[in-house]
């Protein structure tokens, strides 16, 4: 039996139980990641992205910084919206 699986039974906690954990754990902190990241953004525009987003699209003028924020936040959502989803479907395996 190797160390893994009597640490495991010691626990009380089947192989299938720690994956789910596992898993649940490393999308719970990916999510945590990028949900801070767009808070970070939210109070330096003190707008949401969909709004950052918006005016981004409507502004005639390119501003550097204002289109490698747009960037960063948007792969930042997109990344938060694809955790939280991985996330409520390893809740639904529960």
């Amino acid at each position: 039996m190797s160390v893994v699986n009597v640490v495991l039974k010691e626990l009380g906690i089947d192989q299938k139980e720690a994956l789910w954990e596992i898993a649940f754990l490393h999308a719970s902190q990916k999510l945590a990641e990028f949900q801070e990241e767009c808070e970070t953004f939210e109070k330096k525009y003190d707008m949401t992205f969909s709004d950052f987003e918006r005016k981004i699209r409507t502004s005639e003028q390119e501003v550097f910084e204002l289109d490698e924020d747009y960037n960063a936040w948007k792969f930042a959502h997109e990344g938060m919206n694809y955790w939280k989803e991985k996330v409520e479907q390893l809740q639904k395996l529960k």
